[in-house]
């Protein structure tokens, strides 16, 4: 079995939106007797359209000074990082304590 793929470059600067339209594609299927059959056995053919749309990007104005969003960031990461390392701790007399690490 071979899968197939569609690549389609596109230029990261300067290119135009001419890439996001309806293609149609045809999948067929064949069986093969050896590497070296030139006529394989045709099973099935379908063919069928799809839509490539473009991306939707939306942006926030924000103020380039206000520095708040750091600490949102740095929030995000500590509570990622605080839920994986939850343990329970015991001390010499017994007595067990959460603790996030």
């Amino acid at each position: 079995m071979q899968n197939c793929e569609a690549i389609l470059p596109v230029d990261k600067q300067g290119s135009d939106s001419s890439i996001f339209t309806t293609y149609t594609a045809t999948l067929t299927a064949k069986i093969y007797s050896s590497k070296d059959d030139t006529e394989p056995i045709n099973l099935s053919e379908t063919t069928f359209d799809f839509t490539l749309t473009a991306p939707v990007y939306e942006t926030e104005d924000w103020d380039a000074n206000d520095e708040t969003w750091m600490d949102d960031v740095e929030n995000e990461w500590f509570e990622l990082h605080g839920e994986l390392s939850e343990s329970t701790m015991t001390d010499s007399d017994g007595m067990e304590t959460d603790a996030s690490v």
